[in-house]
């Protein structure tokens, strides 16, 4: 059974898909050069998702992504740009609202192990503390958590690209 498609592309042009960056900015920034240079009228990207990562720098590689949608929408103003959320962005999402899991030490333990530590660090967030909340229950979590929040609000783009 399908559901509903996510977006129609439009007719015309190529399709480039670009794939899991893991945070790794200094291969997008190459990455994006490249594309920008190919680029054609009519051309449209769709970012596969797990743009964040341990791999290098996950607020610069957002910070690229969402220069490289500004750049190709300057270039050509009918393109198509889509991003969608991988796991790595998934698991950023509900780490923001782990005061509601049932075992908060344990989901944050296990989404650490899976590189969600250097996004928390990149966000000026600190594991241990991150730990610590969670044996303090939902309102220490929840203080966390606001603080994360916060610093990914302080980053133009960032809050609205990864939800």
């Amino acid at each position: 059974m399908t559901g509903p498609p996510i977006a129609r592309l439009n007719d015309g042009g190529r399709i480039w898909a670009l794939g899991a960056q893991q945070g790794n900015d200094r291969a997008l920034e190459v990455l994006a050069g490249r594309l920008l240079q190919r680029w054609q009228r009519g051309d449209k990207l769709v970012v596969l998702g797990n743009m964040l990562g341990s791999d290098g720098d996950p607020g610069r590689t957002l910070d690229l992504m969402l220069l490289l949608r500004r750049r190709l929408l300057a270039a050509n103003l009918a393109c198509d740009v889509f991003f969608l959320r991988g796991a790595q962005e998934e698991m950023w999402h509900k780490l923001l609202g782990l005061q509601f899991a049932m075992s908060p030490l344990s989901v944050l333990d296990w989404m650490l192990g899976r590189g969600l530590a250097a996004i928390v660090e990149a966000y000026g967030g600190n594991v241990e503390e991150g730990r610590i909340a969670c044996r303090g229950g939902a309102t220490a979590i929840a203080r966390w958590t606001v603080g994360l929040r916060e610093a990914q609000t302080a980053r133009p783009g960032h809050a609205e690209l990864l939800n």
